[in-house]
Formats: C-alpha cells, sequence, structure tokens
C-alpha cells in the first residue's frame, strides 16, 4: 500500500512554522490484517471457520506546528 505524504516548513530568524498531511489522498486500507474465529451474536452457536478481520488505517491527518529556536 502506497501512500501520499506532504510536509513544508518554513524558518525565519527564530520562529518556525510546519506543516505536515498523512495519507493526502484518504486512501482507505488496512493497516493490519488478523484471521481468527469470531462469534458476535452469543446466541449462535460457534461456526469454528476463521474470518478475516482488520484494523482501519488512518484517515488524512493535518498536522501544523509553530516553534521557537533559542
Amino acid at each position: 500500500m502506497n501512500l501520499l505524504e506532504l510536509n513544508a516548513g518554513l524558518s525565519w530568524w527564530f520562529l518556525e512554522l510546519g506543516f505536515q498531511v498523512f495519507n493526502l489522498l484518504n486512501v482507505q486500507y488496512a493497516a493490519q490484517e488478523f484471521v481468527f474465529e469470531s462469534n458476535w451474536d452469543p446466541n449462535a452457536p460457534p461456526t469454528g471457520q476463521p474470518a478475516r478481520h482488520i484494523a482501519a488505517g488512518a484517515p488524512r491527518t493535518f498536522l501544523f506546528q509553530i516553534g521557537v529556536r533559542l
């Protein structure tokens, strides 16, 4: 899985400004995949069959940064 990220920064005298965007195109992806037996209905008998489960990846994220250099 390829994700596009953007980083930009500006430094002037003692002031620093930064901007970051992770997952710029807001791609939906599985960060982790697991295969195990699951039973979401406690009243149903277990099937014994493994199922695929995922942990979703992070959505588009914007970060801003302000810094002072001493």
